[in-house]
């Protein structure tokens, strides 16, 4: 398996204390500089032809992509239909368009398409908060297969690995980002089941559903602590929210390659879970408990597509910096306050090593890998 869109419907973003704009100096740590596998600083190229006015921010933290008023509305109020970001060739053109206005180069790992939606909420009800979908993959041991043939329709070389849609102007900075940005690698090797908003039993994967970790997972789940054992097969789990309100679990890092299997902990997976009861924050429920050792992770990963089911490349020599384009789509110019404040977003979800601290209790992508890996947002100019 390696297409396919990952809808996130139900993950809404982490409530906050800070507003939308909030944000520290655009120098100093914000971005860093392009080393590694980045390369070096990616010119935008401003006279470079272009199907839609396409402009680079003050900061060169993001771009910007104006749509005429009824190509806008199409792609709002169409989300599964013609012109819609479910219509295959009209979101490979636009990011081919994207690659023109950078001399098509081939800079990037991955590309944020957010609307100018200031609400909390997506436009509409067939929105969801964010969805991914995956262009290529270059990683065994993970339940998909190495494929890299279309990125051609996107105008890319081969790094580009996935295009995501954000609902709203908070989505980079509040979530869903980091869940997002993580179905890039997981789950597609553990069966899971989870229940619906009706507490029906549904399939789980590629989240990891009624299951346990070291913390809580950013693709759902709960603490291993938070599970607790009632007798006669009854359990009680407390989740937590889902937006970018904490880090990685062992096991996303380690589909991420950023550990090695040796460190990820035992953890609970549910499976024949029936009657579920919706407590406080969490559910109660009968199943079957199954703990995942490292040999079963694998085991499941081997059985999912060929291989001996342990992750190439290892995270001694996996992929660790990233890069990111922001693309805002909009009918109208952007405002210098919105450049301000989609440059602090973006800039802050790509600080290294220093954190800012005007987005308390929000993680961006290398808080949220443990200091392990970054992910470049600026120099786009």
């Amino acid at each position: 398996m390696l297409m396919g869109y990952l809808r996130c419907k139900k993950d809404s973003p982490a409530s906050s204390g800070g507003g939308d704009t909030g944000g520290g100096s655009l120098t100093g740590t914000g971005g860093g500089s392009l080393t590694g596998t980045n390369g070096g600083g990616t010119v935008f190229c401003s006279s470079c032809a272009s199907t839609h006015t396409i402009n680079v921010s003050p900061g060169g933290y993001c771009i910007s992509l104006q749509m005429d008023q009824n190509e806008y509305n199409s792609w709002i109020n169409n989300y599964y239909g013609t012109g819609g970001y479910h219509d295959n060739s009209k979101r490979e053109a636009l990011i081919n368009d994207i690659y023109a206005k950078f001399n098509h180069q081939d800079p990037f790992d991955f590309i944020f398409l957010m609307i100018n939606n200031t609400s909390t909420n997506p436009p509409n009800n067939s929105w969801p908060y964010g969805e991914l979908l995956r262009v290529s993959n270059n990683v065994s041991g993970i339940g998909l297969s190495i494929d890299n043939s279309q990125c051609a329709l996107y105008g890319s070389a081969g790094k580009l690995k996935s295009v995501m849609s954000l609902c709203n102007t908070r989505a980079l900075t509040y979530g869903p980002s980091l869940h997002e940005i993580m179905h890039t690698w997981g789950n597609f090797i553990i069966p899971t089941q989870d229940l619906d908003a009706s507490g029906n039993t549904i399939p789980g994967m590629p989240h990891w559903g009624i299951s346990g970790a070291d913390v809580n997972p950013r693709l759902g789940g709960a603490k291993e602590s938070a599970i607790v054992d009632l007798g006669s097969g009854v359990y009680q789990l407390i989740g937590g929210p889902r937006g970018n309100d904490g880090g990685y679990s062992q096991m996303e890092l380690y589909l991420m390659g950023m550990i090695p299997l040796s460190s990820v902990q035992p953890f609970s997976v549910f499976s024949n879970v029936r009657n579920p009861s919706h407590v406080t924050n969490g559910v109660q429920f009968s199943g079957t408990r199954k703990i995942y050792q490292q040999a079963d992770i694998v085991s499941a990963a081997a059985a999912v597509a060929s291989g001996s089911g342990t992750r190439v490349p290892s995270s001694d020599t996996s992929q660790k910096s990233f890069r990111l384009l922001l693309v805002i789509l909009t009918p109208t110019p952007l405002t210098a306050d919105q450049w301000t404040a989609f440059d602090q977003a973006s800039e802050n979800f790509g600080r290294y090593p220093a954190h800012n601290d005007n987005y308390p209790g929000v993680y961006n992508f290398y808080e949220a890998t443990g200091g392990r890996a970054t992910m470049q947002t600026g120099n786009l100019k």
